[in-house]
């Protein structure tokens, strides 16, 4: 069999003509729409809180759906709405714009959100955690202060059974004989009894609020580990965490009545309080004076102490999508990757399309008119069938 040679063609071999290259907006919309579904697709779980197979349908079926409705509009937009926008439409440029910026928004709240949320739902128990430490500082300090009105009640108790017992041997405080147990030793000594037992009564509570101040420090402590494990699972640590917050107001609101206070201040009123001693006035008021010299003292004392009505945090509820967009600094590099995946680059394509039809427009205003070449072409088709006539009769 001969090989064939370019002479015996008919026709001159010509190359197939080359495909255009696809368009980038072509490529790029279709692309983003499926990275931006698949991305949805991953953040909404964390969002719904997805437990069974119902609740991962219903995440699959919304990314799918915010997928193709991210495609439609931003193809519809960059393909219709730049053309019509360009030529003088501007109801096209809004519609298209805006449509683009509320879609992009929305993929992006939700992306974001899903993304960020677990980080931020520990930011906040974190956050609860330290105003709990700061509860239960407070009212650990105002339990620890208690040591101070403990040495004053013993104060008044030594100081009262000293003054009965003067009185008793040789009755230095009436000046009435040479001792003895009469009505002053009496009230004396049953002031220094009252004392003593109002400064027992103190040292138990101050007692038992140590041991609960050990038992809030070490439900703190669990607190931090708790919120610290990164092996728990969101809703796990929630859960605990609730438990322990509880837990911790309940030992603090404890603590804060082991201590008699109000105990202890009824008493330092009632010193201030006159008595009278039957037959015996002058003698009454001094020890009117004595009681209220040590009333006034206790009241100083107890009024030095720190306020105990401290309200106690309340547990956070479950964070939420716009719970993530208070805590944005601290997730900012994922914010910005997804805000440009979503918003900016979208944006922009449809902004260069529409400059550049812009650009095209103009130039075809401005390119100087060429004149029509039809003539030229009519007349040499007229010569060219004139010539095949003369041919044909010859």
């Amino acid at each position: 069999m001969s090989e064939m040679t370019p002479g015996q063609f008919a026709k001159p071999l010509q190359r197939l003509p080359r495909k255009p290259l696809p368009s980038l907006a072509s490529l790029a919309i279709p692309l983003l729409a499926c990275l931006s579904a698949l991305l949805l697709g991953l953040a909404l779980p964390s969002l719904v809180g997805a437990d069974g197979w119902l609740d991962w349908i219903k995440c699959v079926l919304a990314a799918l759906s915010a997928g193709i409705t991210a495609y439609a509009v931003n193809r519809l937009a960059v393909d219709k709405g730049a053309l019509h926008a360009a030529i003088g439409n501007p109801g096209a440029g809004v519609v298209s714009a805006s449509s683009i910026l509320m879609v992009g928004f929305g993929m992006f709240a939700g992306t974001y959100g899903g993304f960020a949320l677990d980080g931020s739902e520990r930011l906040r128990l974190e956050a609860f955690g330290r105003d709990q430490a700061v509860f239960a500082e407070q009212i650990s300090k105002s339990a620890g202060q208690g040591a101070r009105v403990g040495a004053a009640l013993r104060s008044v108790a030594s100081d009262l059974a000293g003054r009965a017992e003067c009185e008793a041997r040789s009755s230095c405080l009436s000046g009435r004989g040479t001792g003895g147990e009469g009505p002053v030793f009496r009230v004396l000594e049953g002031e220094a009894a009252r004392a003593a037992g109002i400064a027992r009564q103190w040292e138990e509570g101050a007692a038992e609020a140590g041991r609960v101040g050990t038992r809030l420090r070490e439900v703190s402590a669990r607190y931090r580990a708790v919120n610290a494990d990164e092996g728990l699972s969101v809703q796990k640590r929630r859960t605990q965490a609730q438990a322990l917050g509880s837990e911790i107001t309940r030992v603090a609101s404890s603590l804060n009545t082991a201590l008699p206070v109000s105990l202890v201040a009824a008493y330092a009123a009632d010193l201030q309080a006159p008595i009278m001693i039957p037959g015996q006035s002058a003698i009454s008021n001094q020890v009117n004076d004595l009681r209220g010299r040590h009333g006034t003292a206790l009241e100083v004392v107890i009024a030095s102490l720190d306020e105990t009505d401290v309200e106690a945090p309340t547990f956070p509820a479950r964070s939420g999508v716009s719970d993530t967009l208070v805590h944005v600094g601290h997730f900012l590099p994922l914010a910005l990757i997804i805000f440009v995946i979503e918003l900016v680059f979208p944006i922009t394509l449809w902004l260069y399309t529409f400059f550049g039809l812009r650009a095209q427009l103009v130039q075809n205003e401005l390119a100087p008119v060429q004149p029509s070449k039809q003539p030229d072409q009519n007349h040499e088709k007229s010569r060219a069938s004139s010539h095949r006539n003369r041919g044909g009769r010859r």
